[in-house]
């Protein structure tokens, strides 16, 4: 896969999907350190993989599998989860701040994508879960107790309960 840059007008804000003048499609690219219009080759030579495999070896993800307009890096999806977590930001905040350091001057003209990073960060956080848990080689469907971090300070028996605790610990009604 190839990409290149392609010069978009300043107040280019249309959703549409667009085309360069040599019919390659321009797709939005968000990054840590800005948002990007740029014009993408696919490769599409015999034997070569999907196009969301092609973007994910480019470590992209798109927002949507039908009609790639909007691509996250993985960079900016791991910083978007991380500032959520520990910040408590919101994605609104998050991407007004994206478009702040785009075009400190008129971030009102970079697109917005709120509601895409809202869409990818969820799948996001859903493949990194599965991956924690070991899902990511497999085609197996994970059970929703699999998917559950180990957690130390819960009582387990034979980790950090003795063999007999029921006989230990009576219960108290």
């Amino acid at each position: 896969m190839a990409i290149s840059v392609d010069l978009v007008s300043e107040g280019e804000t249309k959703s549409r999907r667009r085309q360069a003048k040599d019919s390659n499609t321009i797709v939005t690219i968000v990054d840590r350190t800005s948002i990007h219009q740029i014009r993408v080759l696919y490769c599409i030579c015999h034997g070569v993989a999907d196009l969301d495999q092609q973007l994910f070896a480019m470590g992209l993800l798109p927002a949507t599998f039908r009609t790639v307009e909007t691509i996250f890096t993985f960079t900016v999806l791991n910083d978007f989860l991380v500032d959520n977590l520990e910040c408590k930001t919101t994605g609104q905040t998050y991407y007004s701040k994206l478009q702040t350091i785009t075009r400190s001057m008129f971030p009102h003209h970079v697109p917005t994508r709120y509601k895409q990073l809202q869409r990818a960060s969820r799948q996001w956080r859903d493949l990194t879960n599965r991956k924690r848990a070991g899902y990511g080689h497999t085609g197996d469907a994970p059970s929703p107790s699999n998917m559950a971090i180990f957690s130390p300070a819960c009582p387990q028996p034979g980790i950090n309960l003795p063999d007999n605790f029921q006989e230990i610990y009576k219960p108290s009604v």
